[in-house]
């Protein structure tokens, strides 16, 4: 027989395997990244968010912080998604999964701090949006880290985490309800 009819079955299995190594790492770091890294929408939310501030009288220089934080997320995983495709053999599965886990908590840490800048504890209809403006990107990130469970719950934990937080503090039956949501 030749060997177009009976093709080695070790270089056939071999080549099976590393698509498997690299199809479990790549699918968890090409839809991380590739999500996280065009996230531009995501600043649409913080768009709402500066726009209730500025509302609400308040100044603008600091409550753009988040912003220029959520900006520097959305570059590093784009970057690092370019250094992905150019060279998906950089690190291992366990390196970019970890590495996935740290980008989400990174960016959940960044809608974090927005709280600190965008609660407004005096008037309930923004806190109500903001509310609402945190769980779309929630959602949003529940889209981007469903292959990897303990990057969403990183990113949400430290996202809504500290929303959570002001609400229970600030106290109230409507705001503990919007904390337990």
């Amino acid at each position: 027989m030749s060997d177009v009819a009976n093709p080695d079955r070790s270089e056939t299995a071999s080549m099976a395997n590393g698509s498997r190594k690299e199809l479990a790492a790549g699918d968890l770091t090409v839809q991380f990244l590739s999500h996280f890294g065009r996230n531009y929408l995501l600043l649409l939310f913080s768009a709402l968010c500066l726009a209730m501030v500025l509302a609400a009288g308040r100044p603008l220089y600091p409550a753009v912080l988040p912003v220029v934080l959520q900006a520097a997320v959305i570059f590093a995983s784009a970057h690092m998604g370019e250094i992905y495709r150019k060279n998906p053999d950089f690190g291992d599965e366990a390196w970019w999964k970890q590495h996935t886990v740290s980008m989400a908590a990174l960016a959940g840490a960044c809608w974090g701090t927005g709280v600190l800048f965008w609660y407004l504890p005096d008037q309930f209809p923004a806190q109500a949006v903001l509310c609402l403006a945190y769980l779309g990107v929630t959602a949003t990130a529940f889209a981007a880290c469903a292959p990897s469970p303990a990057a969403y719950v990183a990113h949400a934990v430290f996202s809504l985490g500290p929303l959570a937080i002001r609400l229970i503090v600030q106290g109230g039956t409507t705001r503990l309800v919007l904390a337990a949501v």
